[in-house]
């Protein structure tokens, strides 16, 4: 009677040890998959866009232009441009330095 019981027990333990490896290793694809979308919608084409700038002197709404991911130059009204280093952007929102050293701030609409 104890054999058949440990026979019965190890059989279970043959067959179902597999799935439980199986779905762990589907969830870590599964994972892996989502990062994957994610990163498609942080990803910006490259173009102009309206965004909200903040300089030492203060927030204005400007055009920006984008390029391989990270913002060119701030576009001002008066027909002038700020180029900027190092604004690579994420979800929308970059951080960089003029050619004064200043931090600058955007925030694409």
């Amino acid at each position: 009677m104890k054999g058949d019981f440990n026979n019965k027990f190890s059989l279970l333990l043959i067959l179902f040890l597999p799935l439980t490896i199986c779905n762990c290793d589907n969830r870590n694809n599964y994972d892996e998959g989502n990062s994957n979308i994610e990163n498609q919608y942080d990803d910006i084409q490259d173009g102009i866009y309206d965004a909200t700038v903040t300089t030492p002197s203060g927030t204005y709404d400007v055009q920006i232009s984008v390029s391989n991911g990270e913002v060119e130059y701030v576009d001002w009204p008066n027909g002038g441009h700020m180029s900027l280093d190092g604004a690579t952007v994420t979800n929308k929102h970059a951080v960089g330095t003029n050619s004064n050293g200043d931090e600058i701030e955007i925030d694409i609409h």
